[in-house]
Order: C-alpha cells, then sequence, then structure tokens
C-alpha cells in the first residue's frame, strides 16, 4: 500500500506501508523512543493546563513561599516566587520523563526485542503484524 496525498511529502515520493523485516529493527526502536520520549513535554502542558487542582496547587507553592520569606530582601522573595513557580511543572516533568523512560526500556526489552514473534500469529494472536512506513523518494530523472 502507498499514499500519495500527505502534504508533508517531498514532490513525487510515497509512503510506503509495508510488513516488518529484521533489518528494520534499529531503526523501530529508534523512532519509537524518540517518539515516545518526544511525548512527555506536551504531556507536562496538557497537565498543567488541564487539572484545576494541579494548577491551584502551582498557584500556593509560591504564594506560600513568598509568606515563608516574607523577612527577606525583595531579591530573595522574587528568586523564591521564580523557583517555586517552575517547581510544580519541573517536577511533572521530572516524573513523567521517569515513568516514559521506564516504558521505553519495558518496550525494547520485551515486545520490541523480539517483534517477529511477539507480533505473529503466534505471539499477539491471529490476524496480528507489525507494520512499517517507509518513505519511498522518486528516482532522480524518472517520468512523473
Amino acid at each position: 500500500m502507498t499514499l500519495q496525498s500527505y502534504k508533508g511529502l517531498p514532490k513525487g515520493a510515497t509512503i510506503r506501508v509495508r510488513l516488518y523485516r529484521p533489518d528494520d529493527h534499529d531503526a523501530v526502536c529508534r523512532i519509537f523512543s524518540a517518539g515516545m520520549m518526544g511525548l512527555v513535554l506536551p504531556g507536562v502542558e496538557e497537565i498543567t493546563r488541564g487539572d484545576k487542582r494541579l494548577q491551584a496547587f502551582a498557584v500556593a507553592v509560591p504564594a506560600v513561599a513568598m509568606v515563608l520569606a516574607r523577612r527577606c530582601s525583595l531579591l530573595t522573595k522574587l528568586g523564591v516566587g521564580l523557583l517555586s513557580t517552575a517547581a510544580v511543572p519541573a517536577a511533572i516533568y521530572v516524573l513523567m520523563r521517569s515513568l516514559f523512560a521506564k516504558y521505553v526500556k519495558k518496550s525494547l526489552h520485551d515486545d520490541l526485542a523480539n517483534i517477529e514473534g511477539f507480533y505473529s500469529t503466534h505471539g499477539a494472536g491471529a490476524g496480528s503484524a507489525f507494520w512499517v512506513a517507509e518513505l519511498v523518494e522518486p528516482v532522480a530523472g524518472a517520468a512523473d
């Protein structure tokens, strides 16, 4: 199967979807790892934007820090306020990155370590397969 209508393709290129081959293994693992880890920051943004309790907590942390720093200089208060404001999203980022890294490591060790066996009819069940999408560049000088 090929796709030719995707807007981001170079002129004349197609995307071919085919069954996995063993020589795809390194690229599959690399793309999977980068793709999963690339979801961490958007995930943090989504969590902090969507959860009202977390937003309230994120506002409360700097407020409490400012109260505790009430006898400090203005510069110290500003520093404490800025650092405590960043603390909640930073903590979420560190936690999510750790969880995603564990998931990637587990996946690379489990199903992606043996793609042929895991995603075969004997592994995942009848009708199962692992598909790969690849960019097929046009051959130079070939007629359109």
